[in-house]
């Protein structure tokens, strides 16, 4: 435990682990992504059935949109079937729409 306590108290992971300041309103993401548009469309979304897309990004892109859709829309049921799917968040270039499907 005294290993610990020689760690200087800065902004470094032990701050963030103690409960200290976090980064904002929204997690950092790996690519940039359009939380806002996300937290807007939760209340259209509701607990619908909706599926995420981001067409020709990397599995990096499309992961980090899906756990987006998870965290904004989770009262919402994330499906991989495009005939199940109420609502479709499509993602290009960092930017989220939300489109009706039926």
């Amino acid at each position: 435990m005294l290993a610990v306590a020689a760690v200087p108290w800065s902004d470094g992971p032990l701050r963030r682990l103690a409960g200290g300041e976090g980064d904002g309103r929204d997690p950092a993401f790996d690519v940039e992504l359009d939380a806002a548009a996300l937290r807007a469309a939760a209340p259209l979304v509701g607990d619908s059935q909706y599926l995420t897309e981001w067409p020709g990004g990397s599995p990096l892109e499309q992961g980090n949109l899906k756990a987006a859709g998870q965290l904004y829309l989770a009262r919402g049921l994330p499906v991989l079937e495009r005939e199940r799917a109420e609502w479709i968040v499509l993602a290009r270039d960092g930017r989220v729409v939300v489109v009706r499907r039926r």
